[in-house]
């Protein structure tokens, strides 16, 4: 019964998120979800060998700690993807790599997403050896976020970063395609105030728990420094240390 429950969820999600067609490009490859079980792939260059890209398969979306995994299959080969999606973004992993093996916008160049630059942070994490540096969150490498280094939940900490954008998206959470537990562990940003410091203008917004790309609108087209301030907090069940995966902007006008 659990197991015939736990299908039916993963069914339902998926003809709720993808009901109508949803095609995400990048340069040289797409993803189009057809329907609630069926899409296409195509990479003109990378997988142009592989069994699963550049055709169109079946395929299910699993749930695992709040990770959402996608397995796509033509009927003789299976592939697994860690898939973290939004109505603008899309991004998948194959769990072998750190780095995407897909990165796409619907209905916008990717070219038009940009990483953050000349990031500062109030304070960062250490860990033996291992520094959760701001700098990271200029990339989409698994396991390595941005992690506030102060006692408790790091409410008050803030990272900064100047931008040309009409809008942020903010990744949360320890992403982890090895150890999806790791989200869950760890704490994650349920509010936050952006600071729009050539203005001296404050935004304040409510995020959901979830690892999938989330947008905060400016609300014009704005260009200087924004400051991001933890104001709450998801918090961990193992630990306080809380983390935030990556930000992006969008560096057209809309």
């Amino acid at each position: 019964m659990k197991l015939f429950m736990a299908t039916m969820l993963v069914f339902l999600f998926s003809a709720l998120s993808f009901g109508e067609t949803k095609c995400y490009k990048a340069s040289l490859s797409l993803v189009k979800f057809l329907d609630s079980s069926h899409m296409y792939m195509l990479n003109e260059v990378d997988y142009a060998e592989s069994d699963i890209w550049n055709q169109n398969l079946q395929y299910l979306i699993s749930e695992e700690s709040e990770l959402k995994f996608l397995t796509v299959s033509n009927g003789t080969s299976k592939e697994k993807f860690l898939i973290l999606m939004s109505d603008d973004i899309l991004v998948l992993y194959d769990g072998l790599q750190k780095e995407p093996v897909f990165f796409g916008m619907r209905d916008r160049s990717s070219e038009l997403c940009r990483s953050v630059e000349s990031i500062k942070a109030s304070s960062e994490l250490r860990e033996k050896s291992k520094l959760y540096s701001v700098d990271n969150l200029a990339t989409f490498d698994l396991e390595a976020p941005w992690v506030e280094g102060v006692p408790g939940h790091g409410i008050g900490e803030s990272v900064s970063f100047s931008v040309k954008a009409s809008c942020l998206y903010f990744f949360s959470g320890y992403v982890s395609a090895k150890k999806p537990h790791l989200y869950l562990q760890n704490s994650r940003p349920k509010r936050i105030k952006l600071t729009l410091a050539e203005l001296n203008e404050d935004l304040y917004f409510d995020l959901e728990d979830s690892p999938n790309p989330q947008k905060l609108d400016i609300g014009k087209f704005y260009r200087g420094e924004i400051i991001v301030e933890i104001l709450d907090v998801y918090p961990g069940s193992k630990y306080e240390d809380t983390c935030v995966n990556a930000i992006r902007y969008d560096f057209g006008r809309r």
